[in-house]
């Protein structure tokens, strides 16, 4: 791990990091938040910084920062919109980067995200704590979101599970949301897979979860495709059963994981570990075929 210097990216303060092959940069007055990620060299980042967008809300102004942030699940107005506006601490501990954003006293909860080298070169393992700070329990689940650049298409594997031999049982959940039609251009169907396609000229909002199998999402943006891996819990997840989650406006894509709701005590910490890997595949046609060979390799 080497830790390079500090950078401004759209206005925001953000010190990079290297590792393995990876670039990664941490906001250091906002956050918690990873604003930079990206092959060593290429100058190239996969996620997109908004300073723009936001909305208000009864504890001020939120926006949308975009890069990746934490969040906890299910959705609620105006908790879900914690500002965070305020400096984090950044820490190295051993071999991972720790960013532990201000307490947020009013939903009675720390962030702490860490970053550790992964298995292979172009790959992280990106740790997110949310701990429950308040004097009784709360039920919540972690939320990682990544804003990525406009114009590449999400990927979510849906591979039928089969949950009795024969095949008589639902094996498999889609989660969609009021604004969300399945008319929508953005949106397509292949077998195993669903397609979530970014547009600059559609202004509408669409959003989709699923049940991932395997439990992962990815997304095809010019030569390089970026994957979030998770382990999949037993348990309740939020959203009707959504383990991961798209999100599309007209400006940006996010992609989302969650981990399963939990009832967490005073002092105690609900974990959420994804593995992030970047990859150069030059240009490929997103089919079953294609997608299947990639992420067999890859994922396993």
């Amino acid at each position: 791990m080497e830790d390079k210097s500090i950078v401004s990216i759209k206005g925001f303060k953000v010190k990079l990091f290297k590792l393995g092959g990876l670039e990664v940069g941490i906001a250091i007055d906002v956050g918690p938040r990873i604003l930079y990620l990206g092959l060593v060299g290429r100058g190239e980042n996969i996620l997109e910084v908004d300073p723009e967008t936001g909305m208000e809300t009864p504890d001020g102004y939120w926006r949308l920062i975009g890069g990746h942030r934490l969040w906890i699940a299910p959705e609620e107005y105006p908790r879900t919109y914690s500002i965070d506006d305020k400096p984090v601490k950044i820490s190295i501990e051993e071999n991972s980067i720790v960013v532990e954003g201000q307490p947020e006293r009013e939903n009675n909860v720390l962030k702490r995200i860490k970053i550790t080298p992964g298995a292979t070169s172009n790959s992280l393992r990106v740790i997110h704590e949310v701990v429950n700070i308040g004097r009784w329990e709360v039920k919540y689940a972690p939320w990682a979101i990544t804003v990525v650049k406009p114009g590449g298409v999400a990927i979510i594997p849906v591979k039928p599970l089969k949950r009795d031999k024969h095949g008589l049982q639902a094996d498999r959940v889609i989660s969609l949301w009021p604004y969300t039609t399945l008319s929508d251009p953005r949106l397509k169907f292949i077998d195993n897979y669903i397609l979530v396609h970014q547009d600059l000229g559609n202004y509408n909002p669409l959003k989709i979860g699923a049940s991932a199998n395997p439990p992962i999402i990815a997304y095809y943006i010019d030569k390089y495709l970026f994957i979030k891996k998770t382990v999949f819990e037993q348990g309740e997840y939020p959203d009707l059963g959504s383990s991961v989650e798209v999100y599309v406006s007209s400006k940006y894509l996010e992609l989302e994981t969650l981990a399963p709701l939990k009832l967490v005590k005073p002092g105690g910490i609900h974990v959420h570990v994804e593995e992030w890997i970047l990859i150069e595949v030059g240009r490929i046609e997103l089919t079953t075929s294609v997608l299947d060979s990639i992420l067999n390799e890859i994922c396993g």
